[in-house]
């Protein structure tokens, strides 16, 4: 047991010894023999999009996913640019509108600067 420890700790320092000794600009699968490693943030953002009248304007929600926009509920959205929407920070990364059934309008620039839609 205590020999295999030292193996792992020997083999963890010569591994950080060695990506040390790279240039900062050296590709994460270079480290690793074509070996591509993926982290996964949480990239999900959602919430309230109503008009402010209805219910506080919870009667409308957003979820931004993937590049997707799903915009769903029942009722009317707000109308921006008053306040801009919530979702107005990751414009650029919408990709695509879903509008489920039940909301009955769009608020006015809603989607402005949505520029890969």
């Amino acid at each position: 047991m205590k020999r295999t420890w030292k193996k792992a700790a020997a083999g963890l320092l010569a591994l950080t010894l060695a990506a040390g000794s790279l240039p900062a600009n050296t590709a994460v699968q270079d480290l690793f023999s074509g070996v591509v490693l993926t982290a996964h943030a949480d990239d999900t953002l959602s919430g309230y999009c109503g008009d402010r009248q209805v219910n506080d304007g919870k009667n409308v929600t957003w979820k931004l996913e993937n590049g997707v926009l799903t915009i769903s509920g029942t009722g009317a959205m707000a109308d921006y640019p008053v306040e801009d929407p919530e979702w107005y920070s990751y414009s650029d990364s919408i990709k695509s509108v879903v509008i489920e059934n039940g909301v009955t309008s769009i608020g006015e620039y809603a989607f402005y600067e949505c520029s890969n839609l």
